[in-house]
């Protein structure tokens, strides 16, 4: 049950109980606006993210998710987890950056002020072509990375190879730019994780959530990554936006 805010007859805000379901349907309805629609904690302390209304609305069934929302919810699974000293939950635009950018690009996401020696783990995710997200996952134990490819193409050993050579030169670049030596020696490898494969074209998103939180589950551990990729299913777990714990408009 969460709080739904509605007026009196005297015009003043009062809080009556509303089952969740109900006050997802309410905030699916409407059209959209920027009106902030939750506040979640991020996992560097003091710091929180934002969500908007027309970001929650992209948890709707057959609707491709805003990279937005599954940061948030990597966050949020970082912090139930206890795992904020272990992983660190890149920006998806940085990571973006990271293996597809130029090298200017590259110098102006540097990080300089984290110390990466200080985690054992990245998380993050990453746009393709603007239609579709991939899990990017680097395991500094392993020396491995993999980019996870919900719709799982036979080039994914590739992708993940390219992508642990792009992570190698980036600490390089953090070397140089910042005399910072965090990682630079660890030659990571390209890897590929076993996981279900996305069914439906809007559903990658929702895929990367699952496959994340998977990977935090059994870090350190090579996860067990299943879980059903059915309509119904993937529709089911669109409900995860219960973390964000919206707040109902007036």
């Amino acid at each position: 049950m969460t709080g739904h805010h509605e007026e009196d007859t005297k015009g003043s805000i009062v809080q009556s109980p509303v089952d969740a379901p109900s006050q997802l349907k309410d905030l699916w309805k409407r059209s959209d606006t920027e009106v902030v629609v939750s506040v979640v904690p991020s996992q560097i302390r003091g710091n929180s993210f934002i969500i908007h209304h027309s970001e929650l609305r992209t948890l709707r069934p057959h609707q491709w998710l805003t990279g937005e929302v599954i940061e948030c919810l990597l966050h949020h699974f970082s912090n139930e987890l206890h795992l904020e000293r272990m992983i660190y939950i890149l920006n998806h635009y940085t990571a973006g950056v990271i293996l597809f950018g130029n090298r200017e690009q590259i110098r102006r996401n540097t990080l300089s002020k984290i110390n990466f020696d200080n985690y054992k783990a990245i998380v993050s995710f990453v746009n393709i072509h603007n239609s579709h997200w991939k899990l990017l996952y680097i395991n500094a134990a392993e020396k491995n990375v993999y980019l996870v490819d919900p719709a799982r193409r036979s080039t994914e050993l590739t992708d993940s190879d390219h992508a642990a050579k792009r992570i190698c030169e980036y600490f390089k670049l953090r070397r140089t730019c910042h005399s910072k030596t965090d990682w630079v020696d660890i030659k990571f490898k390209g890897g590929v994780l076993q996981h279900p494969l996305q069914q439906h074209g809007d559903s990658c998103g929702v895929l990367v959530i699952m496959m994340a939180n998977a990977v935090m589950e059994a870090f350190p551990k090579i996860p067990n990554i299943a879980f059903g990729t059915t309509k119904t299913e993937m529709e089911h777990q669109r409900t995860l936006c219960k973390y964000l714990k919206p707040q109902c408009l007036t």
